[in-house]
Formats: C-alpha cells, structure tokens, sequence
C-alpha cells in the first residue's frame, strides 16, 4: 500500500459505518466479498452512485490464494494440525441466490485442502435460503460412508460470521464429536 493512503472499513448493512457515511471523494470500494453477487453488482454500485466526484469500485476478493492463506494461519492460531487425518473443516460463507457466486465461493474449501491430510473439506452457505445450504448440513457432508469426521471445526471466511452458525454445527452430532471452535479472516472463537 502506499504511505499515507487512508483505508476505511465500512459496511452496506446491518452494522455501523456504513458506506455512504465514510465515502470520499476519488474513494476506491473494495468489497471485502467472495463472490461477485448482489452487494458487488447491485447493493455497492447503488450506493455509490450519488458520490460527486465519482468513486470507483474494485473487484471483490473472491477465492484469491491469499485469503486461503490467511484462514490456514488462523487455523494454525486454533492449533489446528495441517497431518490430521480426523479432521473435516467446514468452510461458512454467507452464500447468495446465484448458483454461480456459490460455486466461485466452495472453490476456497478446495485450495484450503490442498497440502494437507485432512479428513475432508465443504462449504455451506449461512443464508442461503433453503434447508440443505445450512451449517449443519454442510458438517453432515464431512463423512466417508457411515463414518463421519471425528473433529469437525469451522473456518468462517472472510469476515466474522461466527454468529451465523452457533448451535447448527453441533445439531444432531452428539457427544462424540470434539469440540467445534471457528475462526474467521479476523478472529478466533471457541
């Protein structure tokens, strides 16, 4: 980044700042998304458009090898063990009605795979809007056969979205299981 370039953190909805109230002018909005879906192309663009001068908007992050880097570093945090052969991550994202932004956001299960032994790895979508893109489902699918993962932990990516699956994970999994901590790009819970 350059010296002396001011970055602001803002948000479309539900928290506090929001866009329009810390836009200024020549701004570049850089959406802090996976997918390229209704805040990138509609919600954004909107809120944008009444700024004189004009702001630009930049591409969302998507499922940029940094950002995997980022969520195995707060793995790592948790003491996650990159050898565990018992261990199904589940990647949590917001998800959208476009089948094509979901698609684009499971690819960071994928990569968050590569280079290790994990048991496996899948991507459930928070608000998906229908049943099975559910957090809990999205654990359900960590299984081989009948068996299913023995640790099930969360990586929630990119933003804090911890409070979107508390109590799902372990819905219907019984005592067996490990406890579930989550990450973020941001912080760890337990």
């Amino acid at each position: 980044m350059r010296p002396g370039l001011r970055v602001r953190v803002a948000f479309c909805d539900l928290n506090t700042p929001r866009l329009v109230d810390v836009l200024t002018p020549d701004a570049v909005v850089t959406p802090f998304l996976l997918a390229d879906a209704y805040h990138a192309q509609i919600d954004i663009p909107h809120q944008i458009a009444s700024c004189d001068p004009p702001v630009r908007q930049a591409a969302v992050l998507g499922e940029d090898d940094r950002l995997v880097d980022v969520l195995h570093e707060r793995l790592a945090e948790l003491g996650v063990n990159k050898i565990d052969p018992e261990l199904g991550v589940l990647v949590v994202a917001i998800g959208s009605t476009h089948a094509t932004a979901n698609a684009r956001t499971a690819q960071v299960a994928d990569k968050l795979i590569a280079g290790t032994q994990w048991f496996g790895t899948t991507t459930a979508f928070a608000t998906a809007g229908r049943a099975s893109a559910g957090g809990r489902d999205g654990a359900g699918s960590l299984r081989c056969g009948d068996s299913p993962a023995r640790r099930r932990l969360a990586g929630i990516t990119p933003a804090d979205g911890c409070d979107y699956i508390d109590g799902t994970l372990t819905e219907g999994y019984g005592s067996h299981h490990d406890d579930i901590p989550t990450t973020s790009a941001g912080r760890g819970h337990r």
